[in-house]
């Protein structure tokens, strides 16, 4: 057997009284990157949407791992935020968070989803990709750090496009 072993983890649904932990969790997933890591007040205001989604990646419940966080609008969907802590990446749990987060969309009625991830992420933008994801736009500086700005990819998923590589 080649390269690292899968790490288990299950998902559960985040709620209000995550808040702390969910932005805990996203310091550690992008404190050395982009984009800010998001306070607990930032993870409340959302949860507090009427169609909204949030997942806590766990490989136990004293050993959260990930996070992802998204909404509906209309019949949209927008993939807010999704991270894995760093000791834990390429280990299939961003996978595992963006495919409950697609499964979650469409049951929620969306017809695609949409996302903006750092032009030069390029774990994510394979994932995306490999999803079936495709670039629909640029945002030129659209993270900004201490020390740079970076373009922003933004990417789209059809849910007729998922629907048809289920059935093949």
């Amino acid at each position: 057997m080649t390269g690292r072993p899968r790490t288990k983890a299950e998902l559960r649904r985040a709620t209000p009284d995550d808040a702390r932990l969910l932005a805990t969790l996203h310091h550690r997933c992008f404190a050395q990157g982009t984009p800010a890591p998001w306070k607990a007040e930032d993870f409340l205001a959302l949860l507090a949407g009427p169609v909204t989604c949030a997942l806590i990646a766990q490989q136990s419940p004293l050993r959260p791992v990930g996070l992802a966080m998204a909404w509906v609008a209309a019949d949209e969907a927008e993939l807010l935020t999704i991270g894995v802590v760093p000791e834990q990446r390429r280990a299939g749990i961003a996978s595992l968070l963006f495919a409950a987060v697609v499964d979650w969309a469409g049951r929620a009625g969306a017809e695609c989803l949409l996302l903006e991830v750092a032009a030069d992420n390029a774990g994510a933008i394979g994932l995306y990709r490999a999803a079936g994801m495709s670039v629909v736009g640029q945002r030129k500086n659209y993270y900004r750090g201490s020390q740079n700005c970076i373009d922003a990819l933004v990417m789209q998923l059809s849910m007729s496009d998922m629907s048809l590589k289920r059935l093949n």
